[in-house]
């Protein structure tokens, strides 16, 4: 799989899969609600304090099983990387994430997670 470089905030690039002609294609899509933002703010509205915190590199943080890492495996000028964690790029990523967070942290009373940030 090629790459698509992302560039970000900070002379940051973030290496991301280009899966739109592959492994996208295949995928069905993922129907686990995302909230609103809106929603969020809503619940955090009446708090006397709050903090955010941001998980870095958040899908990164997910194992994907064998067949899945050879499915995800990206091309660049140093050769083919086998890529063992969920990686950015995959369509199905954002609501994986979402739900292995709410599992996570979702029990937790006036803890909101949208993707990879955490409202407390």
């Amino acid at each position: 799989m090629p790459i698509v470089p992302v560039f970000q905030k900070g002379k940051k690039v973030r290496i991301c899969g280009d899966y739109k002609s592959t492994v996208n294609k295949k995928l069905m899509d993922d129907k686990y609600p995302i909230p609103h933002f809106e929603e969020i703010c809503a619940k955090l509205n009446g708090g006397q304090f709050s903090c955010k915190l941001d998980v870095s590199r958040m899908y990164l943080h997910l194992r994907v099983d064998d067949e899945s890492a050879k499915i995800q495996t990206i091309s660049t000028h140093l050769g083919n990387f086998l890529v063992k964690h969920l990686f950015f790029g995959v369509k199905t990523a954002p609501s994986i994430f979402q739900h292995f967070m709410d599992q996570l942290l979702g029990h937790l009373e006036d803890v909101l997670v949208f993707f990879d940030d955490i409202k407390i």
